[in-house]
């Protein structure tokens, strides 16, 4: 091979090489804007929303932060006194970032609303028992035994963009599903309710305080203020 063959080699080996570089660096670009778009809310009017109104934030679910528990020890002694009196049934957060607090991991919601379901397929399911919760400015609890990975990611993305409070808890069984709605005064809405939108407010759960640790969850009755029994009669001895 001459010389003059031996410098169109290197030529074409370094046009090669540029062009590779150039595609990388290209694609590089394209992956960052792509993820910029992911972070981003849709290019799109919202309704409802003034014009000159901010630019609503949009969280990803793998980023969500929850905060439903007690964020100091006097909260968490008061909250610990009440669960002693209380009887723990099946069933915890189904997913660990519900509950923010690294000392209990206990995820806690003021007066919610309840929904109990065998399963629960897609958030928009959830609308009628959300809007419920959003009418009496409290949060919203749902417990099924069987959760699409969608739904667990809306509710996380909900509570920590501070729109609502929201828990999803996991059940081993429709059974211990039924249980949970039977102390919350709730109903066990089946697939066809869900579907169609039928969850009447009467047939949602509410209580007091409601807890759930990994495993097990609480339903809290309202607490007694402390000098009630020294308004009321006397307590009968057994």
């Amino acid at each position: 091979m001459n010389p003059m063959d031996w410098w169109l080699v290197i030529a074409a080996a370094l046009a090669a090489a540029a062009s590779l570089a150039a595609a990388a660096a290209a694609d590089r670009r394209s992956r960052r804007r792509r993820d910029e778009i992911l972070a981003s809310p849709p290019a799109r009017t919202i309704p409802g929303l003034p014009k000159d109104a901010p630019a609503p934030s949009y969280i990803r679910p793998d980023a969500a932060e929850c905060r439903l528990a007690p964020s100091d020890e006097a909260g968490r002694a008061a909250l610990a006194a009440r669960l002693e009196r209380a009887v723990p049934l099946a069933g915890g957060w189904a997913n660990g970032r519900f509950a923010a607090d690294p000392v209990t991991r206990q995820a806690v919601l003021a007066a919610p609303v309840v929904v109990c379901a065998a399963a629960v397929q897609a958030f928009r399911e959830l609308w009628p028992a959300a809007a419920a919760a959003r009418r009496r400015d409290t949060g919203l609890v749902v417990v099924a035994a069987s959760f699409d990975a969608s739904v667990i990611d809306a509710l996380l993305a909900n509570t920590a963009a501070g729109t609502m409070a929201c828990l999803a808890v996991r059940c081993p069984s429709e059974a211990a599903v039924a249980a949970l709605a039977a102390v919350a005064g709730g109903a066990v809405f089946d697939a066809a309710s869900l579907r169609s939108g039928y969850l009447p407010a009467a047939a949602l759960g509410s209580c007091d305080t409601w807890v759930s640790g990994p495993d097990s969850s609480w339903v809290l009755p309202a607490t007694p203020p402390p000098d009630s029994a020294a308004d009321g009669p006397a307590a009968s001895e057994p």
